[in-house]
């Protein structure tokens, strides 16, 4: 069975097939550190596992939630992420058995120096006192995905960029002739969380509090939080930010990829950061990937 696996800062995405049926499922990449025992209230939750002598609820974070903008993070709970994944996909598929599994996932360019180990914490890992090795791992630059997704809406023989905006990392890919450009390709960390810090600090700021930058990304998404019991609405401030910070990455994209940018038949924008970009600050030639755009380097990864 092929399992294709996007493991971002953000959230984690996952696309398979059941029957003739492509699915797409994804979950906040959102770990709680329980400890060396999981609560004594009540009975063990779904999503609560126990991973390297540690337990940890996976999907959610209300507490003790672990920093997810690091690479030591991808790299240390990337097994627990994928293990949850495979567990939300036993729900309907009940008899998968891991060593039939090919996970198809990627990692971010800005991270590529670490691939090997990447696989490697991938390859053969415990969770729940079940050991899970895969028949097949196969790893994908993040962005390639994305261009694999959307073949049918370029031209390989002309220059084709791609913008993969993710939570931490901004991942730019360039493609001619259905290979990648290698020198023209970068990832930098210029993902939508500089939204979310800039919300927070702005909130923090103002009601004098220190709020969890998972409580800052749903407040983001709901485009209102609660605070003493008072509903504050936040639509105002978030198109600001959006505005500043779409118009800080064409910047950005024109400062290190100018011709590329002005010259590429198509520039595909997509990751689930570009639900947040401000489409006036465009050239003609950009475009998005296909809806949803958070699930098409997964669909990208399966299709690969």
């Amino acid at each position: 069975m092929k399992i294709a696996i996007d493991i971002g800062y953000g959230d984690t995405k996952i696309v398979y097939k059941s029957g003739d049926t492509l699915k797409q499922i994804k979950f906040p990449s959102a770990i709680e550190d329980l400890g060396f025992n999981a609560t004594n209230f009540g009975s063990k939750m779904e999503n609560e596992y126990e991973f390297e002598g540690f337990n940890y609820r996976v999907g959610e974070a209300t507490f003790n939630a672990l920093d997810t903008r690091t690479f030591n993070f991808l790299i240390e709970y990337a097994p627990l992420l994928t293990y949850h994944a495979i567990q939300l996909i036993k729900k309907e598929i009940p008899d998968i058995k891991y060593d039939e599994i090919e996970l198809y996932t990627g990692l971010s360019i800005f991270n590529w120096d670490k691939h090997q180990e990447f696989i490697k914490r991938l390859k053969e890992f415990v969770v729940n006192n079940e050991v899970v090795r895969f028949k097949k791992i196969k790893l994908f630059a993040q962005g390639q995905g994305v261009y694999l997704d959307c073949k049918n809406e370029t031209n390989p023989q002309n220059e084709t960029m791609v913008v993969d905006v993710g939570y931490n990392t901004l991942d730019v890919l360039v493609f001619k002739d259905n290979k990648p450009i290698k020198n023209l390709c970068y990832g930098v960390e210029f993902g939508i969380y500089k939204i979310i810090t800039e919300l927070k600090n702005l909130l923090d700021n103002e009601f004098k509090t220190n709020l969890s930058e998972q409580k800052v990304k749903q407040a983001f998404i709901d485009k209102k939080i609660t605070l003493g019991g008072k509903e504050i609405k936040l639509e105002d401030k978030i198109n600001k930010l959006k505005t500043k910070y779409t118009k800080n990455l064409i910047n950005s994209l024109y400062a290190k990829s100018k011709n590329t940018l002005l010259e590429a038949d198509k520039v595909i924008l997509s990751g689930g950061g570009a639900y947040y970009l401000d489409k006036g600050s465009f050239y003609e030639n950009m475009i998005f990937s296909k809806n949803p755009y958070e699930f098409s380097n997964a669909r990208g990864y399966h299709n690969g």
